[in-house]
């Protein structure tokens, strides 16, 4: 919703692959379009703000709650 809840439009299909029971997300503050998704279905990932995703198939885990991040070590979101 842009207006306050009035209205609604999808944003997104679940078929595109990312799993719709959203937990935690993560937005780099040096770019906007990187954006991590935590959910009940793992992680997934976009540089695009959120056009495309990429699946984080290599994590042993199966939902993910919280996100947190460490910027004195590039990278190193968990």
């Amino acid at each position: 919703s842009e207006d306050g809840g009035k209205s609604f439009r999808q944003i997104a299909d679940y078929g595109n692959g990312v799993h719709p029971d959203h937990h935690a997300f993560w937005i780099d503050p040096n770019d906007p379009e990187y954006v991590i998704d935590g959910n009940d279905g793992g992680l997934n990932i976009s540089r695009d703000g959120g056009e495309t995703w990429h699946f984080a198939a290599n994590l042993p885990l199966a939902q993910l709650y919280h996100i947190n991040y460490d910027m004195s070590y590039p990278y190193n979101v968990g």
